[in-house]
């Protein structure tokens, strides 16, 4: 595969090895195999006898402690749902260049609070006329402002 590869002599699984995206805009890191008694990358090598065992067992307790926090926290704020899944829906229509200033703009839209609010009430229904038309409208606005039309 010509011209993926800019890794010099790099096999194409290592990490060394990058992609070019297809527009050519960012080099994309070729994913390595996990291993999983293997140290993240860039990090130094685990110290497994760095930690007590009843230290061990209160650091797993606070990560399960906090992983059902952030689940219960998910549940009752559903605006974050909303936002999230407005926000993939522009992502997948408009498909921009630059997703970080796509989605600035987008987040500091002064109706996004009201479109938030219409999500919650209405569930995933967005085929309807006027939403059309303000997604027409929309689309005009983020091309204008992010300058690809």
């Amino acid at each position: 595969m010509a011209g993926l590869c800019d890794g010099g002599n790099e096999p194409p699984g290592s990490l060394k090895a990058s992609r070019k995206m297809a527009d050519d805009s960012l080099d994309v890191t070729v994913p390595f195999d996990n291993k999983p008694d293997a140290n993240p990358y860039g990090m130094l090598a685990y110290d497994f006898g760095a930690l007590t065992s009843e230290q061990q067992r209160q650091l797993n307790i606070l990560k399960i402690n906090t992983i059902r926090e952030d689940h219960i926290y998910l549940a009752t704020h559903p605006e974050v749902r909303a936002i999230t899944c407005l926000l993939l829906r522009a992502f997948c229509k408009f498909q921009p260049r630059n997703v970080h200033e796509f989605a600035s703009y987008f987040i500091s839209q002064p109706d996004l609070q009201q479109k938030v609010d219409d999500f919650i009430k209405n569930g995933t229904k967005t085929k309807e006329k006027d939403e059309e038309e303000d997604l027409e409208e929309e689309e005009s606005d983020f091309f204008t402002i992010l300058g690809h039309r």
